[in-house]
């Protein structure tokens, strides 16, 4: 017996050891299959051991994807700590809500699911939610549990939270709040440094030992523009963004786009509007970086999952458009910036793939090391980044809530994007996004597009099928299109001038079999030209010495399948691209 127990506590401290030196999963004691009677250490295969990270969600209220440097933002919005969760990690440069308003993107952002699964089809609030949520998957998995900021879709308290700190009101000064209780209680001070405040509680109070699962759903940029004190002004001598397609829709018009949406009326409306959007965003910028100094101070930093995101984005003058809920893409595209070392190295850039809203919370089971038994419409953004699974095309849906936008469905690739209204007559819109990033010319009606419109009104059909697709809003209404015109668009090239010295163009476009690449330039150097396909795999690839006049190189892709390709022209470390079609 005695040499049974040496025996025993010998095996353990060998499996503690070889546990330590070689991240052996566990060691289970186990009957002696040789010795009679005996007991002996089973050292299970050798298996990395994971732990679990913190997991910080920040997303911001009617947040542009364009307004951060990360995605060439303007230079005067210095944005350093949000920047950062994208440079030191993973940049989705395509991202998407399922539905872009304020109440449906958050009970996705939550669930996993679209809308038309959840059932938060408008900003309701509502006193149950029939769903799983992540913080309840989190909470039974050992996680101490938060929200803060605006919840958007639901009475509290809900089940799942160990703290929180919600205000879904519109007031940023002086806001009431309901704080660990039912109650609303008025908290005094600015929105954004409240929010900020409960954020550093709610660390502190995380038991010791235990991971933490948190939610910063912070209000800004969102409407009324009423920035910080010491954010007021700071704007007031820069230039605002402005939208290159300012001017209406003059032909095959979605009446709702005009007669619903079009609030813009001069350029100094966007400017107005834009510098205080850039005003509340920086209060953002300053929680955000304060935040990530905690983290880091205390070494939580790369122990913790962060995801920045928005619920959506924003029309601020394009088209004359505001607000959100149409399928622009303006309107459609979120910031989507994701910081967690174990996973994702430094500027990692996602380009040929599209996330969204419904990726979140299986991307935090995924990190946390939870099986997903919970039936997700969204995939994880890990996953997508590594090739795992792939996106190329959004499924995207709006559902009539009593304004004067109709129900409709779209789909999104990187080539087109096609819509149908459910209206009283035939209301459908088609974009082509290679040659017309800016949504400028709805190509429904025009001939020589009529068989690529049919195709995917099947591919949409299809996208319905594949995710259960229910109308929860039933509702046709008597919209139309201001201006039918039929007539065949030919579209222009203009030489951008992005590099100043250099310029690139490429025709035909779509092309079947070669296209030619031409570089006009006013100093010689070096330059290097390459094709990619939508993976980013180079197809051709050419360098060549330019001239101070034109420079032509022909590329034959009439063995390239049918799809969009990319164009890259780098000369002394810029990098100019342009999209063709190959037919």
């Amino acid at each position: 017996m005695i040499l049974k127990i040496y025996a025993l506590i010998a095996a353990l401290f060998y499996c503690y050891n070889q546990s330590i030196a070689s991240n052996i999963l566990k060691c289970e004691i186990i009957d002696n299959p040789i010795i009679e009677g005996d007991t002996s250490i089973k050292i299970h295969s050798a298996k990395p051991l994971l732990t679990k990270p913190n997991v910080l969600v920040i997303y911001l209220d009617d947040c542009r994807y364009d307004v951060f440097g990360a995605n060439g933002g303007p230079q005067f919005f210095n944005s350093p700590a949000i920047n950062s969760i994208a440079n030191e990690g993973a940049n989705f440069r395509w991202c998407f809500p399922a539905l872009s308003l304020c109440g449906p993107s958050r009970a996705s952002i939550v669930s996993g699911l679209y809308p038309h699964h959840h059932g938060v089809y408008n900003n309701a609030i509502l006193e149950t939610f029939p769903h799983t949520t992540l913080a309840e998957i989190m909470h039974d998995n050992g996680y101490f549990t938060g929200y803060i900021g605006k919840y958007g879709f639901q009475k509290f308290p809900v089940p799942g939270y160990d703290y929180y700190c919600q205000s879904s009101s519109d007031d940023y000064l002086d806001a009431g709040y309901q704080y660990n209780s039912p109650n609303f209680q008025v908290i005094s001070g600015h929105k954004t440094e409240v929010l900020t405040d409960k954020t550093f509680e709610f660390l502190s109070q995380v038991p010791a030992g235990q991971k933490f699962f948190l939610f910063l759903a912070h209000k800004a940029p969102h409407v009324p523009y009423d920035p910080r004190p010491v954010d007021e002004g700071i704007f007031n001598d820069d230039t605002m963004p402005f939208p290159a397609n300012f001017p209406g829709y003059t032909a095959n018009a979605p009446s709702h786009y005009v007669d619903c949406n079009a609030t813009y009326q001069t350029p100094d409306d966007v400017s107005e509007n834009y510098r205080d959007y850039f005003e509340l965003l920086q209060g953002a910028e300053w929680s955000v970086d304060t935040i990530l100094n905690y983290l880091s101070t205390n070494n939580l930093l790369d122990s913790t999952l962060i995801i920045f995101t928005s619920d959506n984005g924003l029309l601020i003058g394009e088209h004359q458009l505001s607000g959100k809920e149409l399928i622009l893409d303006p309107s459609i595209r979120l910031p989507m910036f994701i910081r967690y070392p174990l996973w994702f190295s430094p500027n990692t850039v996602i380009t040929t793939e599209m996330a969204m809203n419904i990726d979140i919370a299986p991307t935090v089971l995924d990190a946390a090391g939870i099986t997903n038994t919970f039936n997700f419409d969204g995939v994880s953004m890990h996953s997508l980044a590594s090739g795992a699974v792939h996106r190329q095309e959004l499924f995207y849906e709006y559902f009539f809530r009593d304004g004067c936008n109709p129900t409709f469905q779209g789909i999104r690739d990187f080539s087109y994007k096609y819509v149908t209204n459910q209206c009283s007559t035939t209301v459908g819109e088609f974009y082509n996004l290679v040659l017309d990033s800016l949504e400028t010319y709805n190509l429904i009606n025009d001939p020589t597009y009529a068989s690529l419109i049919s195709l995917y009104e099947i591919k949409l059909d299809s996208l319905k099928n594949y995710y259960g697709y229910v109308n929860l809003s039933d509702t046709t209404l008597d919209c139309f299109l201001y201006n039918p015109d039929s007539s065949v668009y030919t579209f222009t090239y203009p030489i951008p001038d992005a590099f100043g010295n250099y310029t690139l163009q490429a025709y035909p476009n779509p092309v079947n079999n070669i296209i030619t690449v031409a570089v006009n330039s006013q100093k010689k150097g070096m330059a290097d030209l390459v094709v990619r396909n939508i993976y980013s795999q180079i197809l051709f690839h050419h360098k060549f010495s330019l001239s101070t006049d034109s420079s032509f190189t022909n590329v034959n892709v009439a063995s390239y399948p049918a799809g969009t390709y990319v164009i890259e022209l780098t000369v002394n470390g810029k990098t100019q691209s342009l999209r063709f079609i190959k037919e």
